[in-house]
């Protein structure tokens, strides 16, 4: 739901990225399924010194616009912990926040589609539910490509070794619950992908 007029924005979404902004700010990314990618800042005083954002909280956010520039500042909110689990998890703590910076790096120059919000989502769920972070990624980075229109399924996996490519297509086409996962290869594959994507796009991976 997105309640918006010049001066104020109201959205529900995802903390993807919070990073120190001089002295006094934090810099925070959000992604809501109306509004997309949605940066801000916030400046933690008095009562709201006492209030941590962590990252991937998902809320509802309220912002006012600065009359003296193109900025919008987080007001109030009130948050959830969802995706808490991902703390007991390390690895796929880190591929989740990987995964969020690499959206806050590209979806400034996408056309948002609600299938990154989706993807995000069930992302983090399944990250959240102990799933293998590489089989997470790799579904993940091959939805967003093929989003955009880069030709993933054409180039990429056909150009794949046969073997190769009969382990990335079940790893790609079989719901999450059901993939019987073998780690060492499901890693392998995720990192021929990026390879492959950091050649032949203009995506921003780290």
């Amino acid at each position: 739901m997105v309640d918006a007029s010049d001066d104020f924005l109201s959205l529900e979404g995802i903390l993807i990225e919070h990073t120190p902004k001089g002295e006094s700010y934090e810099l925070l990314k959000f992604i809501s399924r109306e509004n997309g990618l949605f940066s801000s800042l916030w400046r933690p005083s008095g009562k709201k010194q006492q209030e941590r954002l962590d990252l991937f909280d998902w809320g509802h956010w309220n912002f006012n616009h600065s009359k003296k520039s193109d900025t919008w500042f987080l007001q109030e909110h009130s948050k959830e912990q969802p995706y808490f689990n991902l703390s007991k998890h390390y690895k796929n703590f880190l591929a989740a926040t990987d995964w969020c910076h690499f959206l806050g790096k590209n979806l400034a120059f996408c056309e948002w589609d609600d299938v990154f919000y989706e993807t995000l989502t069930a992302a983090l769920k399944a990250l959240s539910e102990g799933t293998d972070a590489s089989v997470v990624l790799l579904k993940c980075y091959y939805s967003f490509a093929r989003t955009e229109g880069y030709p993933v399924k054409e180039a990429w996996l056909q150009g794949l070794p046969v073997e190769t490519r009969q382990r990335a297509r079940y790893y790609l086409t079989t719901p999450l619950l059901q993939l019987k996962i073998e780690p060492a290869q499901a890693s392998e594959i995720l990192e021929r992908l990026k390879m492959w994507l950091k050649g032949y796009t203009e995506l921003i991976i780290h």
